[in-house]
């Protein structure tokens, strides 16, 4: 059984790109016949996981670059990543689910995490 998702939940982005980078990446077939926003709730009604999971893996590809450059350049720089201020389980997993933020993985690359807000 599908769990229940706020109808108002965001997962970016499904231009015509992205549709095409994930569909590359998890070899899924889109209907071509499917407007932006039907080729969106085909994506979350059936594949879910997969985009999630190329999402997160996008991410953290951009990471991985960006410790290795500044590595290359400045081998003792510390990174620091600013996460969504939520728990793992907040907004039905909110955190990996819509902006691709897998910290297992991101681990490997970011020596600290902030995730919380701090007003001043």
């Amino acid at each position: 059984m599908r769990r229940e998702i706020p109808v108002n939940r965001r997962s970016y982005c499904f231009c015509a790109d992205c549709r095409k980078a994930f569909s590359e990446y998890s070899s899924i077939a889109i209907p071509p016949q499917l407007s932006t926003s039907e080729a969106a709730a085909w994506i979350l009604e059936h594949h879910e996981d997969e985009w999630t999971g190329w999402k997160s893996d996008l991410i953290t590809s951009y990471v991985k670059e960006l410790e290795n450059s500044t590595h290359d350049i400045m081998p003792d720089c510390k990174i620091m990543l600013v996460t969504l201020p939520w728990g793992e389980a907040e907004h039905h997993d909110g955190r990996q689910r819509l902006a691709g933020h897998d910290l297992k993985d991101l681990s490997d690359y970011v020596d600290y995490f902030v995730s919380r807000l701090v007003r001043i």
